[in-house]
């Protein structure tokens, strides 16, 4: 129904059921623990096993050898542990 109003696919549901979610959220126990076997634990783990698929792990890049006044500032080995703290990703390896 709410597909139809979307400009994007609706690529994954989960069922309603009010009740069993206001009484985990009252509890303060995830769904997915306390009612494993309902159809929206099992639609939630579903969509999560999905989305976890499609994510590739991230490649971090061994820096070039250092140039300029960085390079001349820190040792190869001080600009790796930084550009490591740093988190650097390769756009081209996402």
């Amino acid at each position: 129904v709410l597909s139809g109003y979307l400009p994007l696919p609706v690529n994954f549901s989960i069922p309603d059921d009010q009740p069993l979610v206001t009484q985990s959220i009252n509890q303060g126990v995830p769904l997915v623990q306390s009612h494993e076997r309902s159809a929206v634990a099992k639609a939630i783990r579903r969509m999560a096993d999905e989305l976890s698929t499609d994510l590739a792990p991230r490649q971090v890049v061994e820096p070039a050898p250092a140039s300029g006044a960085v390079g001349r500032l820190l040792h190869p080995a001080q600009l790796r542990s930084v550009l490591a703290r740093s988190s650097f990703v390769n756009p081209r390896n996402r």
